[in-house]
């Protein structure tokens, strides 16, 4: 398996809506890894995929901790720190039965960090749908794959954000390539090594035409 070819595939977009924008998916023995969301015209990617259902969802946010502290320190590449003003940043939970409506009220970015984020101990941590982390680096968005709202009620409604429907999403201006790539591998629903990942997130999803 290890030898298998990573597909990448371009498709189609609708250019009426994002002028320059490009969808790129990346498939690894039959099955998608991630998709990418490339918007040239303002120099910013987005790449999400399926997390491995097996794990917990405490796991993920420890997962982004990392990934946090990693950006930070900016040590595989220079990190440009300009991607959202400083009232913007922080941890932002949804509202109820929504993926993109968001409480105004946020959390301090300083709740993710450590080796025990405190954020897990949060209220709405236990039931949320969506959560975005709002960084000067990348956004990070923990959101789910039910796009349908009956569906989500029927399916989903008790216990909010489940590793079994959720993405990862990282939203950001900076080459990420490296990071990301290793987040995929330890997060994926169908991980790949992050040394065979790299190179197409470099060429593909964070070279900006």
């Amino acid at each position: 398996m290890l030898g298998a070819e990573i597909v990448v595939k371009l498709r189609p977009v609708d250019a009426n809506r994002y002028s320059g924008r490009e969808r790129i998916d990346v498939e690894f023995s039959g099955n998608r890894v991630f998709t990418a969301l490339r918007y040239d015209q303002f120099g910013v990617s987005k790449v999400h995929w399926r997390v491995d259902p097996l794990r917990d969802k405490v796991d993920y946010i420890k997962k982004l901790a990392s990934f946090y502290e990693t950006l930070k320190s900016g040590n595989q590449n220079k990190i440009d720190a300009g991607l959202i003003d400083d009232e913007l940043e922080g941890i932002f939970f949804n509202k109820a039965n929504s993926r993109t409506d968001y409480y105004k009220k946020k959390v301090s970015l300083g709740q993710l960090t450590g080796i025990e984020p405190r954020i897990v101990t949060h209220k709405k941590f236990t039931d949320f749908r969506a959560m975005k982390i709002n960084t000067p680096y990348a956004i990070m968005i923990l959101d789910d794959n039910i796009t349908n709202m009956f569906s989500r009620l029927n399916n989903n409604g008790e216990t909010g954000w489940e590793p079994e429907n959720g993405l990862i999403a990282i939203v950001s201006h900076n080459d990420l390539s490296e990071p990301v790539a290793k987040l995929i591998e330890e997060t994926a629903r169908y991980p790949v090594p992050a040394e065979r990942l790299q190179p197409v997130l470099g060429k593909m999803v964070y070279s900006f035409q």
